[in-house]
């Protein structure tokens, strides 16, 4: 069996729909933040269950606004996973913090909130929670914590759009939550971000942050029932989402659940398929909702040398694959300014060491999932 067509690890599924929506706001001539993004976010806010929503132009902006809207003084502390995005860590120093690296959960890739407890000081402000691959993260664990030593909260939900923890979506909460729509995602705005919150005071906030800090919204303002007068209220940012994005969201929005149903069932054939192989899968704990962005596979401890090879290999036979993430104290940025160093995080690193990410869109065919595992099994055997 062989294919002429080459699959990567992730593709936007976009349709008529889409097209449609972008051209109608291209041709309302209102095509940056405006009505259809103030659509979006209602509409979001509906979906997720949640009370206020902010669409952003990234995840990264997202994060950036809720470390910054924490008001860090210089020495204080955030708590994020090893196992993460470096816009986790950067957006804290681009606050005025000092990020603090905690380990995961070996079974979920979670950050650890016993690994947490052990890092919190006099100068821990928050804990950042990343979602792996759509996983939710141990929120009852860290809401404790919070309590306890008196933290906020930062979630990042780049990856769990769509993922449920404990009857309710992430993103119902009055935590901070930063959503992505890069096209990796599970939909998509072509680039994009949404943070939510129950939490009115932290909502306005980090509203005026979005603009500028900007006393009045510019849609408004520019619109025939706004006024031409604004004050500047905050030093914020120009992170705002535009309605040509937030019109493709409203369409992906309405597909999503759909797109999540087929991540799931492709996610089952995989590990049917490769059922065989010694490898070990996230674990997906009880009463949760798995969004699965990503799907990630773990090599046995003796074929880790074999781990980037067997990526190539793939590659040479059309299928994608790629490794999330490169633990954060792993780069020379992190270790030259705060010191880490490989053993700082010895269950990532093990996770690290062993991980591929195969391919995982809602338009995979089952043949070609089947097409991809045997190709992954032919070559893992000729490795192993």
């Amino acid at each position: 069996m062989s294919s002429s067509q080459f699959f990567p690890l992730s593709k936007p599924v976009l349709g008529r729909e889409e097209e449609k929506a972008v051209v109608e706001a291209l041709r309302s001539g209102w095509i940056t933040l405006g009505p259809k993004t103030a659509e979006f976010e209602e509409r979001f806010c509906e979906y997720i269950g949640c009370k206020y929503a902010i669409a952003l132009n990234s995840a990264t902006a997202g994060l950036h606004i809720g470390f910054f809207d924490l008001n860090l003084k210089p020495g204080d502390e955030v708590i994020v996973p090893a196992f993460t995005f470096a816009a986790t860590a950067n957006t804290v120093i681009h606050s005025g913090g000092i990020p603090v690296i905690a380990d995961v959960d070996y079974s979920t890739f979670c950050l650890d909130p016993k690994s947490v407890e052990k890092k919190i000081t006099s100068r821990t402000r928050a804990i950042s929670p990343v979602h792996y691959a759509g996983h939710p993260a141990n929120l009852k664990a860290f809401d404790a914590l919070a309590a306890k030593y008196h933290l906020e909260i930062v979630e990042d939900a780049a990856t769990a759009v769509g993922t449920e923890y404990d009857g309710k979506k992430i993103g119902d909460s009055d935590h901070t939550v930063c959503f992505s729509f890069h096209p990796i995602k599970n939909m998509t705005t072509g680039d994009g971000g949404m943070i939510t919150t129950n939490d009115k005071a932290k909502a306005d906030r980090m509203r005026l942050l979005r603009l500028q800090g900007m006393s009045k919204e510019a849609w408004k303002r520019l619109d025939k029932s706004g006024s031409w007068f604004y004050e500047i209220v905050a030093p914020g940012f120009k992170y705002n989402m535009t309605d040509i994005s937030a019109a493709m969201g409203i369409e992906q929005l309405k597909k999503l659940e759909k797109f999540n149903t087929r991540r799931t069932a492709i996610v089952k054939l995989y590990k049917k398929l490769l059922d065989n192989l010694d490898l070990t899968f996230q674990k997906i704990e009880r009463n949760i909702v798995h969004s699965h962005n990503l799907f990630p596979i773990l090599l046995p401890e003796h074929m880790i040398t074999k781990r980037n090879e067997i990526i190539e290999k793939l590659k040479e036979v059309n299928v994608g694959s790629n490794v999330y993430y490169i633990p954060l104290h792993f780069h020379p940025f992190y270790q030259q300014r705060y010191g880490w160093k490989k053993g700082d995080a010895p269950v990532t690193e093990s996770i690290y060491e062993r991980l591929i990410n195969l391919p995982l869109y809602p338009s995979l065919k089952n043949q070609d999932i089947e097409y991809i595992t045997q190709q992954f099994t032919k070559i893992y055997n000729s490795l192993k």
